[in-house]
């Protein structure tokens, strides 16, 4: 599962989704690869991935590096979510996958793809770090995918992404 998370929105948080809707509109993968956009599931997430094989997240990653700044995460090294209140986000990814290794349902891998944002506020569209960071994103993501021994098939023509939020 190839699963895109964040708020469209809200800005810079809208990453997770805009991939997704990259990824569809310009190249065909194996209909083993369940391309999903779940929006800030909170609770919901863990029922979204739960009996997933491998898992490549796509979301805004709050870090301490520039915006535009293009993180691969594994597992092991997803960063602890902040304790200062609830976020949008809430329960996130690492609060589901720990239900889920209680449950025994965890992907046994999981990777996420992250963008450094800008602009997290009520707004439409990325900023112009994030927007420049999308193909350097997409390619850490078709290179996760090949990784696991997925090939994504360039779609010639490529589609225009549906981007439905920014109309």
């Amino acid at each position: 599962m190839v699963l895109g998370i964040g708020n469209v929105l809200m800005g810079d948080d809208g990453v997770g989704p805009t991939l997704i809707a990259m990824l569809r509109a310009h190249y065909r993968l194996p209909e083993e690869v369940e391309l999903v956009e779940a929006g800030t599931p909170g609770l919901d997430l863990t029922a979204v991935i739960v009996g997933v094989e491998r898992l490549i997240v796509a979301d805004a990653v709050r870090a301490r590096h520039p915006p535009g700044t293009v993180l691969l995460l594994h597992r092991d090294t997803l960063p602890e979510p902040a304790r200062s209140g609830m976020a949008p986000h809430d329960p996130g990814l690492l609060e589901a996958l720990l239900a889920l290794d209680f449950s025994g349902g965890a992907p046994k891998e999981v990777s996420l793809i992250g963008i450094v944002p800008s602009v997290v506020d009520l707004c439409v569209t990325l900023s112009e770090p994030v927007e420049k960071a999308l193909p350097h994103a997409m390619n850490a993501l078709l290179a996760e995918l090949a990784c696991l021994g997925i090939s994504a098939e360039p779609l010639t023509p490529a589609l225009t992404p549906d981007l439905w939020w920014r109309t």
